[in-house]
């Protein structure tokens, strides 16, 4: 089988900065879809003018940490800068989109503090499960133990 190619992210650092730029650029014009707000409304929410709006959502090489915050809280919305390990260190197959961060916080009920995380989270136990639990082919068992802090509690 043929080695995969690495994500179009890992080229550069500039590629993988406009990735995520334009993830957020995304969520924000979902927000701006939601509320049924154009550029123009969101310009005056932030006191710029609506080219710079274009400007900063047409290209999202122009975003800074500091407007990034601005323009969601503008939309009456929060900003989480997310750094992560997903065993792809070669960048193969690119970042996780922000929304997959954004449901599982809702699924777990979005925790604003580690206490209210804890109480909504089962303690880390081995699960098991079989590939194939047929009867007729035993010798080819093969058991996985997946470890993961984000499941429902364990029945003992």
């Amino acid at each position: 089988m043929d080695k995969l190619k690495k994500h179009w992210t890992a080229s550069s650092t500039n590629d993988f900065v406009c990735r995520i730029a334009s993830d957020y650029v995304a969520q924000i014009e979902n927000k701006l879809q939601v509320e049924t707000m154009t550029h123009s409304g969101l310009a005056t929410a932030l006191d710029v003018t609506p080219g710079r709006v274009s400007q900063v959502l047409n290209n999202p090489g122009n975003l800074t940490l500091r407007n990034t915050v601005l323009y969601a809280q503008a939309l009456e919305m929060k900003v989480a800068l997310v750094a992560y390990e997903d065993n792809d260190p070669d960048n193969e197959k690119g970042p996780v989109n922000s929304e997959i961060f954004h449901r599982c916080w809702r699924h777990m009920g979005s925790p604003r503090t580690f206490f209210e995380l804890s109480q909504r989270v089962a303690p880390v136990r081995d699960f098991v499960w079989f590939d194939d639990a047929s009867n007729d082919r035993t010798e080819d068992l093969h058991v996985q133990v997946n470890r993961n802090a984000v499941t429902r509690p364990v029945v003992n």
